[in-house]
């Protein structure tokens, strides 16, 4: 027996022709713009490992790009006892740019502590956060 390979748009076609049967050809656009809008209107929490450093600052550059094409919202969840540096900073900061300048939502799944806060401290970003800043680092909302 022969397998062909088939392109995805011709599948696409099979499956519209389908559908068009089933349920008429008004509503395969519907059924069509759900099943591909459907990963966007999902969003999971990105689990950090326990080592937020120079060293692995490549790999969660390339995880949250990943999760930036396929999802409208990225939630990071740091580990309690994450041990930090200031390039952990550097990426949370540059990827919070690049969310709001896309259109995303980008935030922490819980404040900054331990030695993620220490950094933000260390560095002078505490003294220079706005309503903003605080907001996304120390869930603090800010009301007048």
């Amino acid at each position: 027996m022969r397998y062909r390979a088939v392109s995805y748009n011709r599948c696409l076609l099979c499956i519209n022709a389908a559908v068009r049967v089933l349920l008429g050809s008004s509503s395969i656009f519907l059924a069509q713009e759900a099943a591909l809008d459907t990963p966007k209107q999902y969003c999971e929490s990105i689990n950090l490992p326990d080592v937020l450093s120079i060293r692995n600052v490549s790999e969660l550059y390339l995880k949250f790009n990943d999760e930036f094409h396929s999802n409208d919202t990225i939630i990071i969840s740091i580990p309690e006892g994450a041990e930090a540096d200031l390039s952990f900073v550097q990426l949370i900061e540059s990827s919070r740019r690049q969310a709001k300048a896309k259109g995303k939502t980008f935030k922490l799944s819980s404040p900054a502590c331990g030695s993620v806060l220490k950094v933000l401290e260390r560095a002078g970003f505490i003294e220079s956060f706005d309503h903003e800043d605080a907001n996304f680092w120390l869930h603090k909302e800010v009301t007048l």
